[in-house]
């Protein structure tokens, strides 16, 4: 595990950077039309990139490498890191596909994802 400050900051910012490499290889395949790093404004919020699919649908990164200290994310870790709303933002409000990549697992999310598949109204969310 990382401690936190200068060396994890430059160790997670390589990560993301190597994710988003690799998006763009999405382009040169013809599997993605545009990517668009950094949205200015709401679209941009919380997360790295924005990429549109060959088929139209539009994909919302996040990328976090690790947390300090940890061996999983929890909900609450997720929330103190803004992805939560990250999440709520992008794919509920622009019914975009959320990405959160990371080299911890989240324990709850694929729980979380089977639930809310079920939900038929997410306005009471």
């Amino acid at each position: 595990m990382p401690l936190p400050g200068g060396d994890a900051d430059k160790a997670g910012n390589r990560y993301e950077l190597q994710w988003t490499i690799r998006r763009f290889i999405r382009l040169l395949t013809e599997d993605a039309v545009w990517i668009e790093l950094e949205p200015i404004g709401e679209e941009g919020d919380r997360i790295e990139f924005r990429l549109c699919r060959s088929d139209g649908r539009i994909e919302v990164h996040q990328v976090k490498r690790q947390q300090a200290g940890k061996v999983h994310w929890t909900i609450a870790d997720l929330a103190r890191a803004h992805v939560l709303e990250g999440l709520r933002n992008h794919a509920l409000d622009n019914d975009a596909e959320f990405v959160f990549l990371s080299t911890l697992p989240t324990k709850p999310l694929p729980q979380l994802r089977d639930r809310a598949q079920t939900i038929k109204d997410f306005s009471a969310c």
